[in-house]
């Protein structure tokens, strides 16, 4: 996968999936993501720093859903980049994504 094709993948998923409450795992973007494994990690933690200031109102980014990138992180990583993340954390955003983003640095695999 080239990062074109990533990049669009994680547009349509974005733009298909906004209306939603949960990550939809069944999702055709999703399961094709989800395949290439390891190799997009970095792509992955790119768009989720993108996504820093643009998640909610009128700076939201509709085309990079931040919780589609944590979801697949924590997949492809088998739960590796949430481990530090203290429970009370949990599904709150700010605090997911800087968790992860700071695990991204750690491993070096966010430029």
């Amino acid at each position: 996968m080239d990062k074109e094709e990533f990049l669009a993948l994680v547009k349509q998923y974005s733009n298909e999936t906004t209306f939603l409450s949960f990550t939809d795992y069944g999702h055709p973007a999703f399961i094709k993501l989800l395949s290439v494994g390891y190799e997009i990690i970095p792509w992955l933690l790119g768009r989720l720093q993108d996504s820093v200031g643009h998640d909610h109102g009128d700076t939201m980014d509709r085309d990079n859903c931040p919780w589609l990138t944590i979801a697949l992180l924590a997949k492809i990583t088998d739960g590796e980049c949430l481990m530090s993340l203290p429970e009370e954390h949990a599904g709150k955003l700010d605090e997911v994504r800087g968790n992860i983003l700071q695990w991204g640095r750690q491993h070096k695999l966010l430029k």
